[in-house]
């Protein structure tokens, strides 16, 4: 707006270090090598005061771990392609991307722990339309299916001590689905604890194996593009011609359609 040729970068690099320092924070809080398993718990925390990812309610945040033996990797849970969709270990997209049969990624914690590739933890809100399908219309969102975003510190299921918040309002705050089960999610801490609990392949001792977890945003989910697409209008057409021309995006923050918040290596 000023007419400088510096403006865009400029602002890009704010969002970026915005995200990187004051959004959120991952850490390897627990490292186990038993039984030929590898036990690893992440810990995510949200630095900010209100819902992550917040907004509209299709962006998502995930974590991605990689694990190596002796620097090869051997598994990954929330890897992507180049179009920014998840992966497992051998990368086929995952039909929780597509919503096949219904199927999405569930709440995943210390006792609900991840042991595939194929299982992911996406901090998001999903929600269906009177047909049971999932949706992204912001005027057919009939049933909650889903909704484990990061709550801020200080959250309360019952709302603010001493604060009387009339039930519609406080219902609006409450999250959806097996995050309702998770204590560590509702201690009001702002945290999601994730534990992994990875098989390990031959030759693979305490000494030769780790890993490195990485938490990411991303505000354009592919399945909301596609869900897009599918109204075929001169504006859809021009939108996913753009997307599918954002090959400039290789070698910037948002490579593949996401962007890097925080990651910690063991």
């Amino acid at each position: 707006m000023s007419g400088l040729t510096t403006d865009l970068k400029v602002a890009s690099d704010n969002v970026v270090q915005q995200a990187r320092t004051i959004t959120a924070t991952v850490e390897i809080s627990r490292w186990e090598v038993q039984n030929n398993t590898l036990v690893a718990e992440v810990t995510v925390t949200n630095k900010v005061g209100h819902r992550f990812p917040s907004g509209v309610g299709f962006r998502r945040a995930f974590l991605d771990l990689e694990a190596t033996v002796d620097g090869k990797p051997f598994f990954s849970s929330g890897a992507t392609n180049p179009m920014g969709q998840i992966t497992n270990f051998s990368g086929q997209v995952l039909p929780t991307e597509s919503f096949q049969s219904g199927a999405y990624q569930p709440h995943f914690s210390q006792t609900n722990p991840i042991r595939s590739s194929d299982q992911v933890q996406i901090y998001e809100e999903l929600v269906q339309n009177a047909n049971h399908e999932f949706t992204t219309s912001f005027t057919r969102r009939d049933y909650d299916v889903k909704d484990n975003r990061l709550l801020p510190a200080g959250w309360s299921l019952h709302g603010p001590k001493d604060l009387g918040i009339p039930e519609p309002f406080l219902h609006a705050t409450l999250p959806v689905g097996d995050a309702l089960k998770d204590p560590v999610y509702l201690a009001g801490k702002g945290q999601s604890i994730v534990r992994y609990e990875i098989p390990l392949p031959a030759g693979a001792t305490a000494g030769n194996v780790h890993a490195t977890v990485s938490l990411y945003s991303q505000t354009l989910p592919p399945y909301f593009l596609a869900d897009r697409y599918q109204t075929k209008t001169l504006a859809t057409r021009r939108l996913e011609f753009l997307a599918k021309s954002l090959d400039t995006l290789n070698g910037t923050d948002y490579a593949n359609w996401k962007l890097l918040i925080d990651s910690a290596t063991k």
